[in-house]
């Protein structure tokens, strides 16, 4: 059960850095397209950054997939008969790693 709790903890923080990572490429998309339209840039940039955006998707629904899959393994583990129920904290506590207390 714990190796699947951490494996849920891995795939949602990817998954947070992959949207956020689709969030700029959708900003530099419309940049690029800007310039194009201005005659500033070729196409070529918004194109780019086009097909780094539908790379980006597929990899957020295989990611959202793998999430899912470990749900139900840990759900399973758990003895419960569905994931839907199952509420994990992902996130973590912040730690001051500055000097020891003297």
């Amino acid at each position: 059960a714990r190796a699947s709790f951490w494996s849920i903890v891995a795939l949602e923080k990817t998954l947070n850095h992959r949207q956020e990572e689709l969030r700029k490429n959708e900003e530099n998309l419309r940049s690029a397209r800007k310039r194009a339209g201005a005659g500033v840039a070729s196409n070529a940039d918004a194109n780019q950054f086009e097909l780094y955006g539908m790379e980006l998707e597929q990899k957020i629904k295989q990611l959202n997939h793998q999430a899912d899959v470990e749900r139900n393994r840990l759900a399973v583990l758990l003895g419960m008969n569905e994931h839907k129920g199952l509420t994990l904290r992902t996130d973590f506590p912040e730690v001051n790693v500055g000097k020891a207390h003297e």
